[in-house]
Formats: structure tokens, C-alpha cells, sequence
């Protein structure tokens, strides 16, 4: 009988390391350990760096020396990046407070800005850069997001005036010298206005005047005032027979009221637009009362061609185009229509008694115009002839001086 020694040896496992987790992106190495060689799964090296991009388990093989093969696995968790959100875009004047905020790495999450940001806090924004957050979340993954804040400088409103003081009439060059604007505003004092960089006011009465321009950008405005000195009047004006009738002249308090003279016929009336009187129709004395028209004040200034509208709260208003009006209602055929004063208003009157008053001014009752031909004009009385807003008619009317004791015909 033979006789055989059998040896059994002793079953040494390998070991494939312990659970990996890791960002996506970054690299791991599966290095295997108590034995003599090593295979791993899905092509992978022993101790060679591979970037996985999804989580996994991986099984190692391990051959011992003595020949016995075991096995061990160990699983590596890819965690994804965080989507960072920096906030958008926008710009600010330069020196302006910012706070920029980002968000996107979920709870336990820090973010590091650059240019010295600290996230959440405000800081003071110089000059356009581009700002760049490094977000990590709890698992120690890192997103990066970018936004650019512009800064817009600030407007510097400056400008010349030439000259800047003399007699009347003074006729004044302003030159815009101001930066960083787009858009221009010009208040010259005399109740003119202007825009643009090159503009030109004329002043025909003594006075001191305060010029100012007024800039704007997309984030903010400026502005700047100089005086402007008018030693002397313009006489011309006061030889003006029209200025010192509709104005009372200069030895009185420098304007003069008007009002509808009611107390007689033919103070308001229509006729053809190419006539002379109210040949279609004329209102008797009083034929209005109450609807917004005999309690308007209508107050022409010499100085600086003010015009004050005193309305009472309504005026009186054409049916075609009292529907216009929020409010109105008719009243004896046409319509009374809630108005507000209308103060520092201007007129103008020319050499051919052309009466224009500003911003579309009335003067009685309404009929969508406001220039007015004067046919009439002294020291007691005005008559004026005026248009309809489709040029189909011819308006007249007769004004008294607030206080005249009027003698109808």
C-alpha cells in the first residue's frame, strides 16, 4: 500500500481596500493587497488612476502565492458637481453698495468668491470685473459660476454760460460740457426749456435767473444751476400797445385778470371760420351760469410772459370732444369737464395778434385749441376769434379787465 502526503494550504484573502467616495471628474486608484497577483473587473489596473463617471462596484481577484485565488469588492460613489448660481448680470453706478449672493450647493454648502467677495456681504463696486464663485457642498464637491457687474460711471453735469449777465435783451449761448450722459435737460430760467448739448435762451427782462441742466444715464442723474444777471429791461416792450393792454403795462402791479364779460350779448358766440363776428349763433347775458365757464380767470404777466389759468376746478368744453375729458358731464348742450389750474404757464403775442399760450392753455371755452387771434384789445375790453379743433368753425368771444363794471351796448 503507498503512502502520499497531501498538504493544504491555508486560504489567505485578498483585499480590494476600503469604500471610495469621490467628486466626478476626479481620479481614483484600486490597489489590491495579500496577494501575489491581481485581477480586477471592468478592465481596471491594479494601481493605475482611472476616472470613473458613474458609482460602482468593482471585484478584485487575487492569487496567493501558493496558488489559492480569493476574492474581495469594494464600491466607489461618484458624487456630482453643484450647479452654482452666481446671480445674474447687472450693472450700477461705480460706488455703488453690491452684494452678491450666490446658491446652488445645497445645505452646508460654502462659497468663495474672488477680488476679496465675501458671499452675502455688501462691498463697493469701482470698476467693471467679472466676479467668480467657487461653491462646496457637503460632500466637498466645487462648482464654479462667473458674472460680470458693470459699472457705469456716474454723470458730471457741467456747463458754460455765455454771457452770463447784461442788458436786455440778452440772448445767452449755453454749451453742455457734462460726461457719462445720455440724455440732457435744459430749465433756463425765463420758462423756456431745452435739450441737447449747444442751446440758446434769450432773456428780455431784468432779473436774476437760475439756469439749470439736468443729466441722466441708465443708473442715475446729475445736475448743475448757474445764475444769469439782466441788468436792465427791454423798453421796446413796454411801447408795445398789445403787451401793455393785455398786461396792464408797468404802472400797475405788472399784470392784468380777465374774465368772459356775461353781463352782456354776444360775449360768446360761433360764426364761419373765415368771418368776422358770430353771425351762426351768439349766447345772450348769463346764458351759460355754472358750467365752468364765467368763473374762469385768465391773468397775463409782463414780466417773464407768465399766464395764469384760475379755473375753479372745471371748464367748459365742446360736446364733440367733451368724451375726453374723465369726468365730464353734459351741461346746456355742451359739456363741463373737471380741469385744474394751470399756473406759470407762458403767452405770446405777435406783431399780427396772434395769441399762443403754452402747453395747450385755455382761455374760456374750450374747443381743443390755444391760439387766439385778438380783433379786439384796450384798456376795457378784449375780443378774440379762435378755432375748432377740425378747422370746421370760428369762435368769439369778449373778455372784461377782473373789476371793469361793464356798459353793454
Amino acid at each position: 500500500m503507498s503512502e502520499f502526503t497531501l498538504t493544504v494550504n491555508p486560504n489567505i484573502p485578498v483585499f480590494a481596500g476600503d469604500d471610495i467616495e469621490i467628486c466626478i471628474g476626479e481620479s481614483v486608484t484600486l490597489e489590491g493587497d495579500n496577494a501575489v497577483t491581481y485581477s480586477w473587473s471592468d478592465g481596471i489596473e491594479n494601481g493605475i488612476p482611472f476616472d470613473p463617471d458613474s458609482s460602482g462596484t468593482y471585484v478584485l481577484t487575487g492569487l496567493s502565492a501558493n496558488g489559492c485565488e480569493t476574492q474581495d469588492e469594494v464600491s466607489v460613489f461618484v458624487n456630482p458637481l453643484p450647479i452654482i448660481d452666481p446671480g445674474s448680470p447687472f450693472s450700477v453706478c461705480e460706488g455703488s453698495e453690491v452684494t452678491l449672493t450666490a446658491t446652488g450647493a445645497g445645505p452646508g454648502a460654502s462659497y468663495t468668491w474672488n477680488n476679496g467677495v465675501v458671499n452675502g456681504v455688501p462691498f463697493s463696486l469701482d470698476v467693471t470685473n467679472e466676479y467668480t464663485v467657487i461653491g462646496t457642498d457637503a460632500n466637498g464637491c466645487e462648482g464654479t459660476a462667473s458674472l460680470t457687474i458693470t459699472g457705469v460711471p456716474n454723470p458730471d453735469a457741467l456747463f458754460t454760460a455765455n454771457p452770463s449777465s447784461g442788458v436786455i435783451p440778452l440772448n445767452v449761448d449755453f454749451q453742455n460740457l457734462s460726461t457719462n450722459a445720455t440724455d440732457y435737460s435744459w430749465d433756463f430760467g425765463n420758462g423756456t426749456a431745452g435739450s441737447g448739448t449747444i442751446d440758446t435762451a434769450e432773456y428780455p427782462f431784468a432779473g436774476d435767473f437760475t439756469v439749470t441742466l439736468s443729466i441722466f444715464n441708465s443708473q442715475g442723474d446729475a445736475s448743475s444751476s448757474q445764475p444769469i444777471t439782466i441788468d436792465s429791461n427791454d423798453i421796446s416792450l413796454f411801447d408795445n400797445p398789445l403787451h401793455l393792454m393785455l398786461t396792464g403795462g408797468i404802472s400797475g402791479p405788472g399784470y392784468r385778470t380777465w374774465h368772459i364779460d356775461s353781463a352782456c350779448d354776444y360775449h360768446f358766440g360761433v360764426g364761419p371760420p373765415a368771418g368776422s363776428t358770430p353771425d351762426w349763433w351768439h349766447a345772450p347775458a348769463n346764458e351759460k351760469p355754472g358750467v365752468g365757464l364765467y368763473d374762469d380767470r385768465f391773468t397775463f404777466h409782463l414780466v417773464g410772459f407768465q399766464y395764469d389759468l384760475l379755473t375753479n376746478g372745471d371748464i367748459y368744453v365742446h360736446n364733440t370732444i367733451g368724451t375726453t375729458f374723465p369726468g365730464a358731464f353734459e351741461n346746456l348742450y355742451d359739456w363741463t369737464a373737471p380741469f385744474n389750474d394751470m399756473p406759470n404757464e407762458t403767452w405770446d403775442l405777435t406783431t399780427d395778434s396772434i395769441l399762443t399760450l403754452s402747453n395747450g392753455a385755455p382761455m374760456g371755452f374750450y374747443t381743443g385749441v390755444s391760439e387766439f387771434q385778438i380783433t379786439q384789445l384796450n384798456d376795457t375790453s378784449m375780443i378774440v376769434k379762435y378755432g375748432h379743433h377740425d378747422g370746421t368753425l370760428a369762435w368769439f368771444a369778449r373778455y372784461v379787465p377782473e373789476g371793469f363794471v361793464t356798459i353793454c351796448p
